[in-house]
């Protein structure tokens, strides 16, 4: 298992990505967010938790007007990581 702190500023997102090895537990501490599963999304805000399976892809938007944070749980200490934007 491995933890991460991200963080999203107002109108960003991050890169389209998926974990081969590992399901992903994101908590939002502060902020308000959508993350993309496959083909949809799904809102989040302070206090809410989103579970991504194993080889989803996923992305993190911030659609606040504050930065949304974030602590991230992995299944997997050592995590693969596939940008699925440099496959398009």
């Amino acid at each position: 298992m491995s933890f991460a702190r991200m963080t999203v500023r107002p109108g960003k997102i991050s890169p389209a990505h998926r974990h081969a090895n590992s399901n992903e537990v994101i908590h939002v501490l502060s902020g308000q967010m959508e993350e993309r599963l496959g083909e949809t999304w799904k809102k989040a805000q302070a206090g809410d938790s989103v579970f991504v399976s194993k080889g989803t892809v996923h992305q993190t938007k911030c659609v606040g007007e504050e930065e949304v944070v974030m602590v991230v749980a992995y299944s997997e200490g050592q995590r693969a990581y596939e940008n699925m934007e440099q496959n398009q």
